[in-house]
């Protein structure tokens, strides 16, 4: 019998799916600083729009996706694939929303 790793907690990858959107956000905002203020604040835009909250239902699927298919817990090798999918998602919502005025 094939036994499968037990799927990590929902609480967990949120919280370092956070962590790697926190970086990623520090980073891009410390290179915009170098290009332009007006880059910065776009930055910091993008920021506000992802730290307003939200379920990261994609990204916890994908992390629970890539441990199952992979056949371990070790979910932070996805983490990057999981805030692509975010970040898409978001930049897809403003689009939208600009479409709409």
């Amino acid at each position: 019998m094939i036994t499968q790793p037990a799927p990590p907690q929902l609480a967990a990858i949120r919280s370092d799916m956070e962590r790697v959107l926190t970086e990623f956000l520090a980073d891009k905002k410390r290179d915009a600083q170098a290009i332009s203020p007006h880059y910065e604040r776009l930055w910091q835009g993008i920021e506000y729009i992802l730290q307003s909250g939200g379920k990261r239902i994609r990204p916890y699927m994908l992390a629970l996706s890539y441990t199952a298919y992979a056949s371990t817990n070790d979910y932070e090798k996805a983490l990057p694939a999981a805030l692509a999918v975010e970040l898409m998602h978001n930049a897809t919502l403003v689009h939208d929303d600009l479409i709409d005025r």
